[in-house]
């Protein structure tokens, strides 16, 4: 029996966060990470969810999870277009595991993600 894996890209800079998000993720075994080098690389291809640090537009994703640019900074997501009020959600995606609870919330998988990390 196969199981459904999210599509999870993670398109965030610096290289070494998004490497290193890619290995939590994928070490949780619950999505088909997708490693992008840059935003451009997921010009027509449809993503459940992508990570990125920088606003973008015009991607194929039902989710977007914008990460804060520096620290201190205000992170966000988006379901359909249409951004989260994060205070309501309660879910502060600046940290790790606020990250793996939004996944879990927005685009929940077989499994829940923030045990494994």
């Amino acid at each position: 029996m196969t199981t459904w894996r999210p599509r999870l890209a993670i398109a965030v800079q610096p290289t070494v966060l998004r490497d290193a998000l890619s290995r939590v993720l994928a070490a949780a075994d619950v999505d088909e990470v997708i490693n992008l080098t840059s935003i451009d690389a997921a010009t027509g291809e449809h993503y459940d969810v992508v990570v990125v640090s920088d606003p973008v537009v015009d991607l194929d994703a039902d989710v977007v999870i914008t990460i804060p640019a520096e620290p201190g900074g205000v992170g966000w997501v988006e379901v359909g277009g249409v951004r989260v009020d994060m205070h309501v959600a309660g879910v502060d995606v600046a940290s790790l595991p606020g990250l793996l609870r939004a996944l879990d919330t927005y685009c929940p998988a077989e499994h829940d993600r923030e045990p494994h990390a």
